[in-house]
């Protein structure tokens, strides 16, 4: 089993130790979620990089060039998974015996 499918409660720790509005925190998040696009699991990416956006605001402020970096990585995932939908084909439908 690879150390991603621990992520949930390996994760937890680092939050703890620091806060879940540590700056560290939102590093973290978004180092995972750009493990899970690069195994193109965008989905299950999205919501851990909103949440690194919303921390990083919390904790660096809305102007701050690091929360202008994770808009931006959010932005360019959100139109990644938009132009995945409409262009991959139909998931085929199987048959059970």
């Amino acid at each position: 089993m690879s150390r991603l499918h621990q992520w949930p409660s390996s994760s937890r720790k680092p939050k703890a130790a620091l806060g879940p509005n540590h700056r560290d925190t939102a590093l973290r998040l978004g180092n995972l979620t750009q493990t899970l696009s690069d195994l193109g699991r965008h989905s299950e990416a999205m919501p851990l990089k909103e949440r690194a956006l919303q921390v990083t605001e919390t904790a660096l402020g809305p102007n701050h060039p690091t929360t202008a970096f994770r808009r931006s990585a959010l932005a360019r995932l959100r139109q990644m998974v938009s132009d995945r939908e409409r262009t991959s084909p139909p998931t085929p439908l199987r048959l059970l015996p």
